[in-house]
């Protein structure tokens, strides 16, 4: 996606060029795109559309800086991890290496095909395979599964593909030429790439995903906590906090997908 301006970020966050401006005077809102960088990447833009709601309902620009500094670190993809340019190829590139990882024991190697044949199978075959859960991709996958298995034992042909044999053998083969390719990053990366899918996913309306924030100011400075999840999650300790539905904040602000 082309960089964004400036007066463009302002207008999908709500916020006044002038608002903008002290934004990254404060150091909450970074452009990072562009001589002196004076533009907004896709993710960058994100975050002012997050401080920009935060502002609307009462949380204080000066207090902003250090929690959209976590969310920045949390949330956005990580800038030294080679990875594809659609969601969706990004999502099969993880978790094809979380497979890799945990194929190496022998005992869970079939369960892991099975496990990345199901995706596989769903980026392949439905209109909309990011909105769909988990354990919905579970069942779609063994009834098809049970479907086609069905249909040889009767003798009856189910379409094939370009490959010339059945979409569930088509994913599994290429789960398992996946599988068989090299480990590339490790549990410590594959955790870094977790938030930031689910992040990902939110903005583009797929799934659920929500930030609690908590950031004022005290006598000894700034106090603020974030959480982050599928689920708005109790901040211990607090009465009251900010729980942003990241899904809805971002439904009706397209050009930011």
């Amino acid at each position: 996606m082309a960089a964004l301006s400036r007066p463009a970020v302002a207008e999908w966050a709500g916020l006044t060029m002038t608002q903008i401006d002290y934004l990254a005077k404060l150091g909450v809102a970074a452009p990072d795109v562009g001589g002196h960088r004076k533009r907004f990447s896709l993710g960058e833009a994100r975050l002012v559309v997050i401080a920009g709601c935060a502002i609307a309902n009462g949380i204080s620009p000066r207090v902003l800086k250090e929690p959209i500094q976590w969310l920045r670190a949390n949330v956005l993809w990580p800038s030294d991890v080679d990875l594809p340019e659609s969601v969706a190829d990004k999502m099969l590139e993880i978790e094809a290496d979380r497979a890799r990882s945990l194929a190496r024991v022998e005992t869970v190697e079939e369960h892991m095909v099975n496990y990345l044949a199901r995706h596989v199978y769903m980026l392949r075959n439905l209109s909309d395979p990011l909105s769909v859960s988990d354990e919905d991709g579970d069942k779609i996958f063994e009834k098809a599964k049970a479907e086609e298995a069905a249909a040889a034992k009767s003798g009856a042909l189910l379409g094939t593909g370009s490959e010339g044999a059945s979409p569930v053998q088509i994913a599994i083969a290429q789960a398992k030429k996946l599988l068989s390719q090299k480990i590339k990053w490790g549990g410590t990366t594959y955790q870094r790439l977790h938030f930031p899918l689910e992040f990902d996913l939110a903005c583009i309306g797929k799934r659920d995903f929500f930030i609690g924030l908590v950031a004022r100011e005290s006598e000894d400075g700034v106090e603020w906590k974030v959480s982050i999840g599928k689920s708005a999650v109790r901040i211990e300790t607090e009465h009251a906090w900010l729980a942003i539905d990241v899904r809805r904040l971002f439904g009706d602000r397209t050009a930011l997908t």
